[in-house]
């Protein structure tokens, strides 16, 4: 009775260590909630827009609604996303990086296909009004110390797209424009290479201080050491002034 007592005791030791290692061995990789908005220049913006994130793992296929947003659930990793809807230009971020399990969120503005359709004539797209600013832009905004679009696309392959968070915290000299009396908002989009900003534009904000923020903007210097932020960086800083 004894010797069954124990075979039957060993035997649910043995068992539950089986279940409980199977569940160590399944356990889910932790995942990141990453939303992305898609809009056109004049702010609206755009719905059923393909989104496409392709990692080592495969490819995830969405499609913004009518908010013009849309939100996937992504693993640790680099990501190529690719921004397609008929009417505009195919924009596309090369290197984007995911941490999970901590959420992202980005915009990306698509330019405007002027392409002339059958008979010469553009068809337009209808899009929906938004005010959100902008974040990732394929087409020039407001003030901007950048090269024109066609050059821009060959010098984005390799930016890893950078919160402001990350990029405040490598910064190395941080300048701010002069304060006003009237303080605005102005957003300023970067492109880091090295230690040094290579141009910079402004999104959104007056007109009249896009320039003073673009140009505070351009004064930023990085720290050489990035941690996994090795490469050229792109994001955004804020300034209120």
């Amino acid at each position: 009775m004894t010797t069954r007592l124990h075979a039957a005791v060993a035997l649910a030791s043995f068992l539950l260590t089986a279940v409980c290692s199977g569940q160590e061995r399944t356990a889910p990789e932790p995942v990141a909630e990453i939303k992305c908005i898609v809009a056109d220049g004049t702010g609206a913006v755009i719905p059923q827009s393909e989104v496409v994130f392709k990692g080592e793992l495969g490819a995830v296929v969405s499609h913004t609604s009518m908010d013009g947003s849309v939100t996937v659930e992504l693993r640790t990793g680099r990501y190529a996303v690719t921004i397609t809807k008929a009417g505009f230009v195919t924009a596309k971020l090369v290197d984007f990086q995911i941490n999970a399990p901590t959420p992202a969120a980005f915009r990306v503005v698509l330019r405007v296909d002027h392409t002339p359709t059958d008979g010469g004539i553009f068809e337009g797209v209808p899009t929906t009004s938004s005010e959100l600013p902008s974040v990732i832009s394929s087409e020039p905004g407001g003030y901007s110390t950048c090269p024109g679009l066609e050059h821009a696309v060959v010098r984005s392959v390799g930016y890893v797209q950078a919160a402001e968070t990350e990029l405040r915290r490598w910064a190395s000299v941080k300048v701010s424009p002069k304060k006003t009396s009237r303080p605005e908002t102005v957003h300023v989009q970067v492109q880091v290479e090295g230690e040094r900003v290579f141009c910079a534009q402004a999104v959104d904000g007056p007109s009249d201080k896009q320039k003073d923020a673009v140009d505070a903007a351009m004064q930023w210097r990085f720290k050489k050491k990035r941690g996994e932020f090795k490469d050229d960086l792109m994001g955004t800083l804020t300034f209120q002034f």
